[in-house]
């Protein structure tokens, strides 16, 4: 569908890295990342509501204990609504190819990443002030486990925002790392 929307002109992704300048290509990184993640926040505590929820986003929350497989599962209709954004923002901003590319890429890894089933930062992690800022597996593992929290894909300013972080997650975080530490140590 994109390339499509692509080849008849519908969206203002551009190949010549002359038609912005550097900042502008730089900026728009951390930007569509910034843009994705908040819709996906909004439509993922959309997916929450009852209905949604039962008849649409349960499939993918069948998987209590996520895999990466789990980023995979899901209704067809959650995958139309999750993947809206993309046509949208090629549409509406205009990005380098390379940063579609990116932002595709990226979000297929964190999605994984989000659903190993296994933490691999280090105690800590999500109390630093810029490195918390970054989802972790224990983060979206723990959404699983308790649906009305923990509705970011990348980041985790949304949910502290709208105080929607699982309680004590650091706590929770930490004790799910310190014995991984603890065997590593000794």
């Amino acid at each position: 569908m994109l390339a499509k929307l692509y080849q008849s002109d519908w969206t203002l992704i551009y190949s010549n890295f002359h038609e912005f300048n550097l900042a502008y290509y730089l900026l728009a990184i951390p930007l569509v990342f910034i843009l994705h993640d908040f819709y996906f926040y909004w439509t993922h505590r959309l997916l929450h509501t009852k209905w949604l929820f039962k008849k649409v986003h349960l499939i993918h929350h069948n998987s209590t204990n996520p895999t990466p497989l789990t980023s995979l599962a899901f209704h067809p209709i959650e995958a139309i609504i999750q993947g809206a954004f993309l046509p949208l923002v090629v549409m509406l901003i205009p990005l380098h190819v390379s940063v579609v590319i990116i932002l595709v890429a990226g979000s297929y890894i964190y999605n994984v990443i989000g659903h190993l089933g296994y933490e691999f930062y280090p105690k800590g992690f999500p109390e630093h002030p810029f490195w918390g800022l970054f989802l972790t597996a224990t983060h979206h593992s723990h959404h699983h486990k308790s649906t009305n929290f923990n509705f970011g894909l990348y980041f985790t300013f949304w949910d502290r925002l709208m105080d929607t972080t699982i309680p004590n997650y650091f706590g929770i975080f930490d004790a799910i790392v310190s014995p991984r530490e603890t065997r590593g140590a000794g």
